[in-house]
């Protein structure tokens, strides 16, 4: 992912009123650019429903079992409740295109 695509999604929370920090990505060690995992630390003391809530009014969607569409975002939670894990899953990209292209 790249670093303007994690930065809109903290600026996307914050502007909701949440506080997020964009801990890592895990698509460095998958060495992959079509599937992209993001972990955002939840800061508040909020639960992560209050988060999960947040990201589905900005368009994110949440899945439980299901695999995530095409081109969507699938936001799950750590075992430990303090972060939201955001699996990018890009459809339909150019070679030179390996990112979603986020907008609201």
């Amino acid at each position: 992912m790249t670093r303007p695509d994690a930065e809109w999604i903290a600026e996307a929370l914050a502007k909701t009123g949440l506080k997020a920090d964009i801990v890592g990505s895990l698509a460095l060690k998958k060495q992959s650019h079509h599937d992209i995992d993001l972990t955002v630390q939840i800061l508040e003391d909020r639960d992560y429903q209050t988060y999960w809530y947040a990201l589905e009014q900005l368009g994110f969607r949440y899945e439980r079992t299901d695999p995530p569409p095409s081109g969507e975002i699938w936001v799950g939670r750590s075992r430990d409740g303090t972060s939201l894990v955001l699996d990018m899953h890009p459809v339909g990209r150019h070679p030179e295109q390996h990112y979603p292209r986020l907008s609201h």
